[in-house]
């Protein structure tokens, strides 16, 4: 288990409404031969709506509709200390 690398302030428009998320990033790895190495994808469910989960190369994040998006940049270069973003995403 690692450390936490981003205290993350979002501001969003989502379903018609704006939206300040907080969220806390935390770098985590599993043990090797953990069954969540072995599965493309991890279905969920949030508030009635459906949740997918994928690995995804990280070299092609930038491609990816990952959010919040400040993201795809920087998971290729993670932090050494814990850094505080204020993001705003744009609706895609």
């Amino acid at each position: 288990m690692g450390g936490l690398l981003w205290v993350s302030e979002n501001f969003l428009d989502f379903g018609g409404d704006s939206w300040h998320e907080l969220s806390l990033y935390y770098l985590v790895s599993f043990p090797e031969g953990h069954r969540y190495y072995e599965l493309d994808e991890l279905h969920g469910v949030e508030d009635n709506g459906h949740l997918l989960f994928k690995w995804h190369d990280i070299t092609k994040l930038k491609d990816t509709r990952l959010f919040p998006s400040f993201l795809r940049e920087s998971l290729r270069d993670l932090p050494l200390n814990t850094i505080h973003v204020l993001h705003q995403d744009i609706n895609e």
